[in-house]
């Protein structure tokens, strides 16, 4: 059965289900969702599912509990069918996590397993007759990772996709100065080259965090 914990006499709850995915295994579907749960003292998000007939029988109307976390952040879910099994993946809190579904419902990889655990956002996989790609953004770039039909990830650093070009050097003209940011991508301190109204460079590799007014 889905697990709801029990309602608190005179408390609110909030019940919210969301984020569908669906996938078609050549016999039945599987949804799957995210369910949030939340009252006065707690909220989580976990990933259920469930199966569906093409008669439009929904075999598991209880839901089936992919993460049964207490004070779950999982959100985000994609699937794909592939051999013998769906693979579900989605998002908790900054990482990426997977579990392998078989089509009886049964659930092989309980809370799922690390795929990555860099910032992540928009999971999406396919599969390609072997093995599972599983992608995802870093909302700068794009990331993915081969997985296994027995749930090992080939690929445990990541693919790295798609790179955003880092954005030109961005110029600040003052009174008499022009401070130009060499590195203005990377994390803080920012350096930077300043020169005078003659073209002069002053100062060279200035840290933009150490500038007093």
């Amino acid at each position: 059965d889905c697990y709801e914990p029990p309602r608190k006499p005179g408390g609110k709850v909030w019940l919210r289900k969301f984020d569908p995915a669906v996938a078609f295994d050549g016999v039945d579907y599987l949804v799957t969702w995210d369910d949030f749960y939340g009252d006065l003292q707690r909220s989580s998000d976990n990933i259920y599912g469930a199966r569906v007939t093409p008669a439009k029988t929904v075999l598991d109307p209880g839901g089936i509990p992919i993460t049964e976390e207490l004070h779950g952040g999982a959100h985000s879910p994609s699937l794909v069918f592939g051999g013998s099994t769906y693979l579900v993946v989605w998002i908790e809190g900054v990482s990426v996590r997977a579990a392998r579904v078989t089509p009886e419902g049964a659930v092989l990889d309980p809370n799922g397993f690390v795929i990555s655990t860099t910032f992540a956002s928009s999971p999406v996989d396919a599969f390609d007759g072997t093995n599972y790609l599983v992608t995802w953004n870093t909302d700068v770039d794009v990331f993915g990772t081969r997985i296994t039909q027995a749930g090992g990830v080939l690929d445990p650093d990541g693919i790295l996709i798609s790179q955003n070009p880092p954005p030109p050097p961005a110029t600040c003209m003052g009174p008499g100065v022009t401070i130009v940011d060499l590195a203005p991508a990377t994390p803080y301190p920012s350096n930077c080259v300043v020169s005078g109204l003659s073209g002069t460079v002053t100062d060279v590799n200035v840290k933009l965090n150490e500038l007093t007014h």
